[in-house]
């Protein structure tokens, strides 16, 4: 009987197969993080700077100060009522100049605040994908080298 042959040759094992499911499977969630992040930010790009895309409040003006808004009540039968008979049209005028102000600062604030928070969500999943992908596909590389 001749004798066997021995393999020189190492069998893949399971913790082998895992750690290369994990680390490719790592690297590619990370590339779509950063391609979303990079998404992201052209959205915003877009949106503000190129076509300067409104909020909903910029397009309709403030709800707040609509004259029925500030002078106007209604009684239980749904009949208008003046809430400031004494205002003259001056007045009133005033009194709506001062409410739109008001209102436009409030939403230039919000406005400014919704594209600062899309700008920190963005570069935050961009900040977090990149060094996790240049690790474990640094990582990748390294194997295939010893190989």
């Amino acid at each position: 009987m001749p004798p066997k042959k021995v393999s020189t040759e190492k069998p893949k094992n399971a913790t082998k197969i895992i750690r290369t499911l994990y680390l490719y499977m790592v690297t590619g969630i990370s590339i779509v993080m950063i391609l979303i992040s990079a998404t992201m930010g052209v959205n915003l790009i877009l949106k503000e700077y190129v076509f300067k895309v409104l909020d909903y409040e910029q397009v309709e003006g403030p709800w707040e100060c609509q004259d029925d808004q500030l002078f106007m009540i209604y009684d239980e039968k749904g009949n208008q009522i003046s809430k400031t008979p004494s205002l003259t049209e001056d007045q009133k005028k005033l009194k709506k100049d001062e409410c739109m102000k008001k209102a436009e600062e409030r939403i230039n604030k919000r406005h400014k605040n919704d594209i600062n928070r899309d700008l920190a969500q963005m570069m935050s999943m961009f900040l977090v994908a990149v060094p996790f992908y240049l690790y474990h596909w640094g990582v990748i590389k390294k194997d295939h080298s010893k190989e």
